[in-house]
């Protein structure tokens, strides 16, 4: 339990029936009463097979709490003196272990790339390109565009938002007003779910003083996979529990955890899996170590495993889809873009991109298509293929007797 300054930290162990046990002393975990406690999340951080934990730190070093095998944690400080406020664990590298994203709110946030080599954490925001050089109030990790890569959600009190887009690199981009969550509201906190059961993470903004915000994802053409754990020697929750899903030669890696910021995401782990319809396979490493493996498992749709057991398919109703066009990505852009759009139902479709005097100047798309989502690419060029200037142009999306027009800016 993290608590703000001048009350300590502690950890309570349940003992069932409403009942909890004061750890505290037992398990070694150390508080500071000149400093705050921000968030906190258990998981496997050094891949040692038990369960750290990680506790951000208002106005201190920020405490990595390393699981022995007597239970007891041996602390440590990590990160940097800062006024923490949240953090949220995920694999932003693509390397199967967790790095840390820590949101301050003194003007400056952190992520750590996990380094299991040195057992450290090492700073590399600036590399990175999330800095958020704000007063950040939240955090959360997710794949918005189901491309195999976790993309970063950040809140502020005072200035709008970041949607950090991850490039598979190593590196992200803010697309925060390209999405249109860039609305500059006193916002305390961000989390992650499927709200709407389409198979793709929509996102829901905590603020003060305001009403809070609810954005639908748009949808994308990537294949997903959502997954819910239920722990049987292990902790019911599954809390802990890592999913390593192979597929094309790839690995991607979810934890069961839900932390994001001081707020709390769906538990149940999106995974999203880019062009692969299928998984090579699957693989449940539970906390008490046990390991499970499941072959042949298709993509789009939502698991339930229970440990030990065998894979069970959860049924469910997708929602119809829409008729919308989504904002194009990246915008600003050079040179190219991507434009995605959704059909309520099979329709003819013309996808036009005129200039600000309303002249046609390239025409993406004049056939039909079938409802569900779809992507096009336009690169900037009129339809002799001639590069265009810099400036404004707007997307019009028309189809089954309805139009949609979204503005683009070309920057050469």
């Amino acid at each position: 339990m993290s608590r703000f300054r001048g009350q300590v930290n502690s950890l309570y162990r349940n003992e069932g029936q409403g009942r909890f046990a004061d750890l505290t002393r037992q398990m070694n975990i150390v508080s500071y009463f000149r400093a705050s406690g921000g968030s906190a999340a258990f998981a496997d951080y050094d891949e040692d097979g038990d369960v750290d934990l990680y506790a951000s730190i208002y106005g201190d070093y920020d405490l990595f709490y390393a699981g022995q095998d007597t239970g007891a944690f041996v602390p440590r400080q990590v990160g940097d003196q800062r006024d923490a406020v949240g953090m949220a664990p995920g694999d932003y590298d693509g390397d199967g272990d967790l790095d840390v994203y820590v949101v301050n709110v003194d003007g400056r946030s952190a992520l750590y790339r996990n380094e299991l080599e040195s057992h450290s954490f090492v700073e590399v925001a600036a590399q990175a390109g999330v800095e958020n050089l704000a007063q950040g109030t939240g955090c959360a990790f997710g794949d918005y565009d189901a491309d195999g890569d976790l993309d970063l959600f950040v809140t502020n009190g005072f200035s709008p938002g970041r949607v950090y887009m991850n490039h598979g690199d190593g590196t992200f981009n803010d697309q925060a007003r390209a999405y249109g969550m860039d609305a500059a509201t006193r916002a305390r906190g961000v989390m992650l779910g499927d709200f709407d059961g389409d198979g793709d993470l929509d996102v829901w903004v905590v603020n003060e003083g305001s009403a809070n915000f609810l954005y639908r994802n748009g949808g994308h053409q990537a294949h997903w996979l959502r997954v819910a754990v239920e722990g049987v020697e292990s902790n019911r929750d599954g809390i802990g529990t890592r999913l390593h899903a192979f597929a094309g030669g790839r690995r991607y890696t979810g934890e069961v955890n839900g932390t994001a910021g001081m707020s709390h995401s769906s538990r149940a782990v999106h995974l999203g899996l880019g062009a692969a319809p299928r998984l090579d396979s699957l693989v449940v490493r539970w906390t008490n170590g046990q390991v499970d493996t499941y072959q042949g498992v298709e993509a789009d749709g939502a698991l339930r495993l229970v440990e030990g057991q065998r894979l069970t398919a959860v049924a469910q109703v997708l929602p119809p889809p829409v008729f919308s066009l989504s904002p194009n990505y990246p915008n600003p852009f050079n040179p190219s873009t991507a434009i995605e759009f959704s059909l309520g139902g099979a329709a003819a479709v013309e996808v036009v991109v005129y200039n600000t005097l309303g002249q046609p100047v390239r025409r993406l798309a004049d056939q039909f298509m079938e409802a569900g989502g779809h992507r096009l690419v336009w690169d900037g060029s009129d339809g002799q293929g001639r590069a265009l200037s810099s400036g404004v142009y707007f997307c019009r999306l028309r189809a089954g007797g309805r139009e949609q027009v979204r503005p683009m800016m070309l920057l050469r």
